[in-house]
């Protein structure tokens, strides 16, 4: 089985500013259900799992001046 699938990070969910939400919309759950139901079919399972486990690179968030040279090109 491979990892689960990252969707979004948890804070680009709010929307404070949003007039109504997903769920206030009588089609979404069905829609939801619909879309759910599609990842199963392609990977064999359900690959959108709830997990608290999070990896990030050594350089993530690092500020590195211009001048200096980065370990990796395209980071």
């Amino acid at each position: 089985r491979k990892p689960p699938v990252k969707v979004t990070s948890r804070w680009t969910f709010r929307c404070p500013g949003c007039p109504t939400t997903l769920s206030s919309n009588s089609s979404h759950f069905e829609e939801r259900h619909q879309c759910i139901n599609f990842f199963s079919q392609v990977y064999g399972y359900t690959p959108l799992l709830y997990t608290q486990y999070r990896v990030d690179s050594v350089l993530f968030k690092t500020r590195i001046a211009h001048d200096k040279t980065k370990c990796f090109k395209y980071i």
